[in-house]
């Protein structure tokens, strides 16, 4: 479930930080949607980590093909 930081959640439980931890990691490298997962699954569920992917693609931060994640460049 998609959390964003309020009262009850602080940002670093919020889908935002990890939205920007994802990007964070994807400037770096493309990686393969697991092995990204495999990065961060100590600080985040799988069925957060799909959602948190799911939000970024629907406001076209990233790309994915084949399994590859990509972060989306603006010319």
């Amino acid at each position: 479930m998609a959390n964003f930081p309020n009262k009850i959640f602080s940002l670093k439980e919020s889908s935002l930080f990890y939205m920007l931890e994802i990007k964070k990691h994807l400037s770096k490298n493309d990686f393969d949607v697991w092995v990204l997962y495999n990065i961060m699954k100590e600080s985040i569920s799988l069925a957060d980590y799909i959602e948190v992917l799911v939000c970024l693609y629907a406001i076209n931060e990233i790309i994915i093909e084949d399994r590859i994640i990509k972060l989306r460049t603006y010319a």
